[in-house]
């Protein structure tokens, strides 16, 4: 899902902030600590979505907004941000609602950032 014609992860402007910050050399490490660590976080987003767990759909959906952040997936992680104030609200439907329209972008992400490292 690339709405606005760009790549769903901005690898130029994570560069730029991280050499911004004087750690440019932990961009590939940050990369691959998220391609981990992201999976992990959806799956249970995701058993929170089937259990209707709304405090853990906000957990979940924070925790991996603010990851996709760090990394320039800012699609994603608005999408999440949406999520998750949804289920601050209460409203399980809509909190349930985004994390379907969030899957194929997650899933555009994952293979985007797969794809620099093939």
């Amino acid at each position: 899902m690339m709405t606005d014609g760009g790549p769903p992860v901005d690898l130029d402007a994570f560069r730029k902030t991280m050499r911004e910050g004087g750690i440019e050399e932990f961009v590939e490490e940050i990369l691959e600590e998220y391609v981990k660590e992201a999976p992990e976080i959806f799956a249970r987003l995701n058993a929170a979505v089937v259990a209707r767990d709304i405090q853990a759909i906000r957990a979940q959906a924070h925790a991996l907004k603010s990851s996709s952040l760090s990394v320039c997936a800012r699609r994603f992680s608005a999408m999440l941000g949406e999520m998750e104030a949804a289920a601050a609200r209460g409203h399980l439907t809509a909190s349930i609602a985004g994390f379907q329209r969030a899957q194929p972008e997650y899933d555009a992400v994952m293979a985007y950032l797969a794809s620099r490292s093939s």
